[in-house]
């Protein structure tokens, strides 16, 4: 019965569209904070206390899932139209 209740809720509505981009918005802020945090490292301390490759492989990966998690939601909510 719960199943059905999702099921409902997320067939005729757009909300998990809005749960995708609100993700999404929150990963790039992240990718944001890090490279501000990055830069004043690097600017403060000359990048000292900076891992090799650690900043960039997590602004990467921050930038990456702001692409995907709406991409994904926007395609699995309209997989859920189609069926």
């Amino acid at each position: 019965m719960a199943l059905l209740g999702l099921d409902a809720l997320s067939s005729f509505s757009l909300a998990p569209v809005y749960l995708g981009l609100l993700a999404g918005v929150l990963f790039l802020k992240m990718a944001c904070a890090e490279a501000a945090w990055a830069a004043s490292a690097w600017l403060k301390r000359g990048g000292e206390g900076l891992l090799p490759g650690w900043s960039y492989l997590m602004f990467a990966l921050l930038v990456m899932r702001k692409v995907l998690v709406p991409t994904i939601s926007t395609v699995g909510v309209d997989v859920g139209l189609i069926s």
